[in-house]
């Protein structure tokens, strides 16, 4: 689920009152990260780049990319867990 919903973060990022309530938790997940690791996460899900050529060109460790998108993710179903089902 998280990953459709990064997919469009753009919008639950940009405020679009068109949101779900599982992308507007997903938008907030990701404006909580500092913006290098938000850059990271958009261009592996919303833009569809390799990770390796984001942690590169982002200066950032190998396998930083995997360890941001499981925490991420973890902290969605936390959050999901915590208020109930969102659509």
């Amino acid at each position: 689920m998280l990953r459709r919903l990064l997919k469009h973060a753009k919008r639950a990022l940009a405020g679009d009152p068109a949101r779900s309530p599982a992308e507007d938790l997903a938008g907030r997940l990701l404006a909580e990260l500092p913006k290098r690791d938000q850059e990271a996460i958009m261009r592996f899900y919303a833009d569809g780049e390799n990770a390796e050529q984001i942690e590169r060109s982002l200066g950032m460790d190998a396998g930083r990319l995997r360890q941001l998108r499981r925490s991420l993710r973890d902290r969605f179903n936390q959050e999901r867990r915590r208020i109930g089902s969102l659509q």
